[in-house]
């Protein structure tokens, strides 16, 4: 299945209170810019490094590309002519402006989820409003705004589309222009950008200085993870390997340069332990360290018994490896522009080759069948190479795993959720159901985040009401009533 990720473009311009853009002979165009040079305009366009660049007379904008202009402008009108290269699943295209990391765009096109546009007029203290949406493609269409110092209104092909008018407590200050592509597997083609206004160079030279805004040069900071533990004494059994197999609560992180402590170090004869209730899903942890380089080693699990002829059987049992991402500590550059090699999730897979000096860890789920006999069970785990004996000296090394007598109740006081990021997830209603399905099977009794372009949330009186709620919003009540949810769904507005 393939799913487009979300995408947002958008074009930005603010206003100043003394000017007047009413079509009239002071009218005059200050931007006319129709990209059919090799290279943009430098005097007129700032830009991002990479996903920005002129292309058979149109500028296209590829992920994480963003085109800013190097004023800031007042009220007046702005015409935008663009196309995408393929259906979206979330984008815009605005008059205010968008930052990279965050600020709200001020009026705003909007292609949003399931190909809808709509139109959208946020103030500096961000007060919204919004029209209706209307189906939409990624064809060429011109889009207009006329900006006046009490009202916007949005055009599309000349034809009106939106008009609000605003209210004495309601202001945009300048902004520039921007045509922003945030997370796209899609390219926006702009072929032309007219700006036009009444303000003289007087007027624009004085927003300017007062409103001035630059893409940021991301300047990431790279993190090392340093473990100044020594090397402990290692017992015989594992030096004629030349491995180390060690174990650490799972809750802590081992990365992939950690040492092992000496209370670390798994003794070969006790093994591992765990212990869960019916129907709990437990991990079992553990990590080699390779004493020299560790070529194509796998880890295997056996059925596990118990004393009376009862089994957790290996379809019971999930392994996986541990992988490390280069992460940021915060997902806001502006906060922290950091980031650090770590473990961050459990790949699907069984085989590693590990670096002298280094780690990989190991993840072993057991799912406890509901009708497993309560009682203690055991079996074997083996890390030995894929080659044979020529490859290595395996080891195998006890699991026991108890399942107690008694089973868990579901909380029905609390909450327990995942933060689902549905309006950039969800494209057909299967895929809430298997996310769904998956998180009840693991105890999970509700769901939080934000309703995403799916829908609107306003605040009535003490209520808050839930309004243009389009297909796939619905998708996900629906769903979310099937999976048996015990909780109310955690909405952040």
């Amino acid at each position: 299945m393939f799913t487009l990720r979300a995408f947002r473009i958008f074009v930005l311009v603010c206003t100043f209170s003394c000017l007047s853009v009413k079509a009239n002979s002071s009218m005059r165009t200050v931007i006319n810019e129709q990209f059919m040079k090799p290279d943009i305009e430098r005097k007129v366009w700032q830009f991002s490094d990479e996903g920005v660049a002129v292309k058979d007379g149109k500028c296209v904008i590829s992920d994480n590309g963003q085109l800013l202009s190097r004023s800031s402008l007042p009220e007046g009108i702005l015409e935008i002519r663009l196309s995408f290269t393929r259906p979206l699943t979330r984008g815009a295209v605005a008059w205010g402006f968008r930052h990279k990391y965050g600020a709200r765009p001020r009026l705003t096109f909007s292609v949003e989820e399931s190909m809808k546009l709509r139109a959208s007029v946020y103030d500096d203290n961000g007060i919204r409003y919004e029209s209706p949406t209307v189906p939409f493609d990624g064809k060429v269409h011109s889009y207009k705004i006329v900006w006046e110092p009490k009202s916007a209104v949005f055009y599309l092909d000349g034809k009106e589309f939106f008009r609000h008018e605003f209210t004495d407590n309601f202001t945009v200050s300048p902004r520039p222009i921007t045509i922003y592509n945030y997370d796209s597997d899609a390219e926006v083609c702009v072929e032309e950008i007219v700006y036009r206004t009444s303000a003289t160079d007087e007027q624009l030279a004085e927003v300017k200085n007062k409103y001035q805004f630059h893409i940021a040069k991301l300047k990431f900071v790279e993190l090392s993870h340093i473990d100044l533990t020594e090397l402990p004494e290692v017992p015989p059994y594992w030096m004629d390997r030349g491995y180390i197999l060690f174990t650490r609560p799972y809750i802590q992180r081992i990365f992939q340069t950690d040492t092992p402590e000496a209370g670390e170090i798994i003794n070969p004869e006790k093994g591992l332990s765990a212990f869960a209730t019916p129907g709990e899903y437990e991990p079992v942890t553990f990590a080699a360290h390779a004493l020299k380089d560790t070529k194509e080693y796998e880890v295997s699990v056996s059925d596990l018994a118990d004393s009376k002829g009862n089994f957790i059987t290996t379809d019971n049992i999930t392994i996986g490896t541990v992988r490390s991402l280069n992460k940021r500590l915060l997902y806001n550059y502006n906060w922290s522009p950091e980031y650090i090699f770590m473990p961050v999730f459990i790949e699907g897979k069984k085989r590693v080759t590990i670096p002298a000096g280094t780690n990989a860890q190991f993840w072993l789920t057991v799912k406890v069948p509901r009708d497993a006999k309560p009682g203690r069970y055991f079996g074997t785990i083996e890390f030995a190479s894929i080659y044979g004996p020529e490859g290595g000296i395996p080891s195998r090394i006890p699991l026991s795993f108890e399942v107690l007598p008694f089973t868990l109740k579901e909380p029905d006081r609390y909450s327990f959720s995942f933060w689902y990021p549905a309006g950039v997830r969800i494209s057909e209603p299967g895929d809430i159901a298997e996310d769904f399905a998956e998180m009840r099977r693991h105890g999970i009794n509700s769901v939080s985040g934000a309703i995403g372009p799916g829908a609107t949330a306003v605040e009535k009186g003490d209520n808050i009401v839930i309004t243009d709620i389009d297909e796939k919003f619905r998708w996900f009540c629906e769903e979310y009533k099937k999976a048996g949810f015990t909780q109310p769904f955690l909405l952040a507005v």
